[in-house]
């Protein structure tokens, strides 16, 4: 059903506020994908501050060529949605590689990064990105690896107290039983 011009400026009008809050957008491809499934799709990105929106890519390339210098919307010749991350960069690309691991119609086509400018980011890059650990988990690994040598050295002291230990004990047997 064709959309009347005032319409089509309302939705171009929406995707232009998302595309100004937006810290990452991640292009999928949701074709052969049921309706119930995306929209529990849609209910995992609202939960992280996410939002999957399905849109003509007309109207998204049109939103995107005003902010974008690398617009490569053009070149993807399959129907798409957008998912728009607001607080985390990194958080929906993981979340859109989960959904692409329990659906494989829901395929990444790539993204941008608020991070990275206008650069457009390659699927790979974006799995890549999504197969990183988290802030939290790279925080602790290092706090593991700064605090490791610390308790080494200290396991290593314990260890020579309980040899010395061990040692006045076997002497103090000696002499009792002379």
């Amino acid at each position: 059903m064709a959309q009347t011009k005032q319409k089509k400026a309302e939705i171009i009008n929406n995707l232009k506020n998302e595309v100004d809050k937006q810290k990452s957008m991640i292009f999928v491809e949701t074709t052969g994908i049921k309706t119930q499934k995306i929209n529990q799709f849609k209910k995992e990105f609202k939960s992280v501050d996410s939002k999957l929106t399905v849109a003509k890519k007309t109207l998204l390339s049109i939103v995107l060529n005003e902010k974008y210098n690398q617009n490569k919307i053009k070149d993807i010749k399959k129907p798409l949605a957008v998912i728009f991350g607001f607080k985390d960069e990194v958080l929906p690309a993981k979340i859109a590689y989960n959904c692409f691991q329990q659906e494989p119609n829901f395929k990444i086509l790539g993204g941008y990064i608020k991070s990275e400018g206008d650069k457009f980011l390659s699927e790979e890059e974006i799995i890549i990105l999504a197969q990183l650990p988290s802030r939290e988990e790279l925080l602790a690994r290092l706090v593991g690896g700064i605090s490791s040598p610390l308790s080494n050295f200290i396991n290593t002291l314990r260890g020579n107290l309980k040899n010395l230990i061990f040692v006045l004990k076997e002497i103090q047997k000696e002499r009792s039983t002379i």
